[in-house]
């Protein structure tokens, strides 16, 4: 009879840790770069995009905070500049259910590029158009809602949808306010430390201005990540698939890298 009452006061204090550390909060920083190369009529950008982040994960919950940064020059004339991106919050929710994991997240970008030069903010913009301008257009308020899911095929193959919208709230105009991303994905994971994903993006501008020739865009993009003691790095090459930025002969290099403790 003790013998048992131990067991289960053990028992107890072991489910009780467990709970207690699913509970217990954990921190995470992480830093996003992006090199980008794209032309225009008059000049050639190269535009390197930092995005530092900040994130406090308290069980499936996630709160984090990134304030972008971006420089950029431009040739022929060689001119630099520097530009503060749009202060971003998001909440992340995360759960799993078997084979599926989903997640839901929103998140506010407020307009403290309006401390750069609006024309740097401006190339900024554009380099991110595929993956979010709103951190980088001067004077706008964006605001984000989105969901995803992950289905877990097989130990060495996950398939992922992901959806969006983006609103934007413009001090000048109502220009394109309103953007749907979507993003498919597919992940291998050849060894327990190592994976490669590729990755559909689609862009369609639900509320464009009159005149806008295209309002779908579209991106392919492949990166490798690699997994060790908390950490994970991942490399990344993006082009565009849609004819106005495969004129400007746009691509992007990327890197991620995140620390949890």
């Amino acid at each position: 009879m003790r013998t048992s009452m131990l067991l289960l006061l053990c028992a107890l204090v072991v489910s009780g840790r467990a709970a207690a550390s699913e509970l217990s909060p954990r921190g995470l920083l992480g830093l996003d770069s992006q090199a980008t190369r794209y032309g225009t009529s008059y000049e050639t950008v190269y535009l390197l995009s930092l995005e530092p982040r900040a994130a406090l994960q308290l069980g499936s919950l996630e709160l984090s905070a990134l304030l972008p940064l971006s420089t950029s020059a431009t040739y022929p004339t060689f001119c630099c500049r520097l530009a503060l991106g749009n202060a971003t919050v998001s909440a992340l929710l995360r759960e799993h259910a078997g084979s599926v994991r989903h997640w839901y997240e929103v998140g506010v970008s407020l307009p403290s590029s309006y401390w750069s030069d609006p024309h740097a903010s401006s190339l900024a913009a554009t380099a991110a158009l595929l993956h979010d301008a709103g951190r980088y257009l001067p004077e706008t308020t964006t605001l984000r809602a989105g969901l995803g899911a992950e289905l877990e095929v097989s130990p060495w193959l996950a398939l992922g949808v992901e959806g969006a919208a983006h609103y934007w709230l413009r001090a000048d105009d109502a220009l394109d306010p309103l953007l749907v991303p979507l993003r498919a994905t597919a992940t291998f994971q050849w060894a327990p430390d190592w994976s490669a994903q590729a990755r559909y993006l689609g862009l369609t501008r639900v509320l464009a201005a009159p005149g806008t020739e295209e309002r779908f865009l579209s991106e392919l993009s492949v990166a490798v990540a690699h997994t060790w003691s908390g950490s994970r790095l991942e490399a990344s090459l993006s082009v565009p698939l849609d004819d106005s930025l495969r004129e400007l002969g746009m691509f992007s290099v990327g890197t991620r890298y995140a620390r949890s403790f």
